[in-house]
């Protein structure tokens, strides 16, 4: 390569367009001159800081080159985002927090989690601000620090006649000023974009705006969204109260509306995570509908969707999930609940052999089960949660097929509903690909065994809520039959580790029973199972 500023220039912008830092590393290995070339590139490719690092906004500000190299940026959030001994993890009554929220003392806690005052905050985001106008080719932004952003300026307001303008006409555009939210819209390529919003209970000052009431909702052309948002139960959080006649309220949930606008523009969405939750009804059934989004939704490259204290109604899911077989991995799960989010059941002739491309599914028991029996054979799915014994001929747990279910498309789809010598279904059926499967309620060895048969290339297994073994030694009993599975690589879940009164941590039997599951288990590279423990003794996890 000629050395003149010129070429340099040429391959600095050249260099730009190579989307992997793995194939950056390779060029760099060609000579000295790339390797100088490269070296920024690799460096700014991706930043993660926490807002208040103003030197990295500062520098960025100062370097609109360097800027411009900025593909991925990660803010950080502070160490503490939840109030002391409250958390939405804690079984401490919901009452308790809201008795906090609302308290005269809230404010000083709150704030004695964070180490900057408003002041700082707002500069460091007008910091930031001012950096992301120069991060033209930024993709993916991710704000994981719990509250929003304080700047909330990007208010709809008239745009002002210039001297071109009839001076009497009223104005009919408008424009925003700008907050990040504006400027990752109109400065940045975004395409990635995931936001952790705790709310006002989260956040350090009680005035905060709500997310829903920010300019994020303007956002466009993103293919993957990942939105995290804790919500109270004020109006100005966005909160909707859904009422029957009676004016009941039955569910605390946010407007959906925006979240519908929003991905009205990303037509090429390939990803989406919704995890929206409200924190008075954090232990209660109190979910969120997304039916006016999922009813209108066209989305022909979507690959995943992962909706978590989310409900649909059962026709509308049924009818996506028809409309969008590029779906890879589906998972949608209600905390703290045992009840499943929609229900196929009286659907399944509808929708025979729906999502031929899905390989990792996460739904509760009774949802998973219609969209089994109606998957086509072989199937690619890799991962499955949850199922239970009667899901693979266990037991009977009151499985029946639906009366719209037509046995003679059987030959077509092949049967996903083969039984067992007991006349009992088994959804497992041609699952040959299956690697990981997280189970419930495994009860008896038995069931374990029937299991094993019916994935006989399984690497991972947590048996959950189970009860299996309550004897001296559990793990020999447990590795006897983890030994028939030929790949098992990881284990998790049921009680594997003795006693803990006659357990030490460091003690020699402790490495006697690790020793015992690499020789009964050699490619059994992690475990982690229960201790039986004493009563009125918390119960505690053991790893390796």
């Amino acid at each position: 390569m000629a050395n003149s500023q010129l070429n340099g220039d040429i391959y600095s912008h050249l260099l730009s367009f190579v989307s992997s830092s793995s194939d950056l590393v390779a060029i760099s290995q060609a000579n000295k001159e790339l390797l100088d070339l490269t070296e920024p590139e690799l460096l700014y490719r991706s930043i993660r800081c926490k807002l208040e690092d103003n030197a990295v906004w500062e520098h960025l500000i100062s370097s609109p080159a360097h800027a411009s190299r900025v593909r991925e940026l990660t803010i950080e959030g502070e160490n503490g985002r939840f109030p002391p001994k409250f958390t939405p993890y804690d079984d401490e009554s919901t009452n308790a927090l809201s008795s906090f929220r609302n308290s005269d003392a809230t404010t000083e806690p709150l704030t004695n989690l964070f180490k900057h005052t408003r002041e700082t905050t707002e500069h460091s985001e007008h910091l930031l601000i001012q950096a992301l106008t120069s991060m033209v080719n930024l993709e993916s932004f991710t704000w994981d620090r719990g509250q929003v952003p304080l700047i909330h300026e990007g208010e709809e307001m008239s745009r002002l006649p210039t001297a071109a303008d009839d001076r009497d006409a009223v104005p009919d555009t408008y424009i925003y000023r700008e907050d990040i939210w504006t400027v990752l819209r109109d400065y940045t390529q975004l395409r990635r974009l995931k936001v952790v919003d705790q709310g006002r209970v989260g956040s350090a000052y009680t005035d905060s705006r709500p997310i829903f009431n920010s300019t994020m909702f303007t956002l466009r052309n993103l293919t993957h969204l990942d939105f995290q948002t804790t919500f109270d139960e004020s109006p100005e959080s966005g909160h909707v109260s859904d009422e029957d006649s009676d004016g009941e309220d039955l569910h605390a949930t946010v407007e959906v509306l925006r979240l519908r606008d929003l991905l009205s523009r990303c037509p090429n969405i390939e990803s989406l995570s919704l995890h929206l939750t409200s924190y008075a009804t954090y232990n209660i059934s109190s979910f969120t509908d997304i039916t006016p989004i999922l009813s209108t939704a066209h989305w022909p490259q979507v690959k995943s969707l992962k909706l978590k204290n989310i409900f649909m109604r059962s026709r509308t899911m049924a009818d996506f999930l028809r409309a969008h077989s590029s779906l890879q991995t589906l998972s949608a799960i209600l905390e703290f609940s045992d009840q499943a989010p929609f229900n196929l059941q009286g659907y399944e002739y509808e929708i025979q052999g729906i999502l031929p491309r899905l390989e990792d599914v996460d739904l509760p028991a009774s949802a998973l089960r219609p969209l089994l029996r109606v998957m086509g054979r072989p199937s690619s799915l890799r991962r499955i949660s949850y199922l239970e014994p009667c899901d693979w001929g266990a037991s009977d747990c009151q499985f029946e097929r639906d009366d719209s279910y037509v046995a003679s498309l059987d030959d077509v789809w092949g049967s996903p509903t083969e039984e067992e010598p007991n006349g009992l279904p088994n959804l497992l059926r041609g699952l040959t690909n299956l690697t990981s499967l997280t189970t419930r309620r495994v009860a008896t060895f038995s069931q374990l065994r029937r299991l094993i048969k019916s994935t006989p290339n399984l690497q991972y297994i947590h048996l959950d809520r189970g009860s299996l073994t309550l004897e001296k030694n559990p793990h020999s009993q447990l590795l006897s039959y983890l030994a028939h599975w030929p790949k098992l690589a990881a284990y998790e879940g049921e009680y594997f580790w003795p006693p803990e009164e006659e357990l030490e941590l460091n003690s020699e039997r402790t490495l006697s029973i690790v020793r015992e599951s690499i020789t009964i288990c050699p490619i059994l590279g992690r475990f982690c199972g229960k201790m039986i423990v004493p009563l009125n003794s918390s119960c505690r996890k053991m790893e390796n």
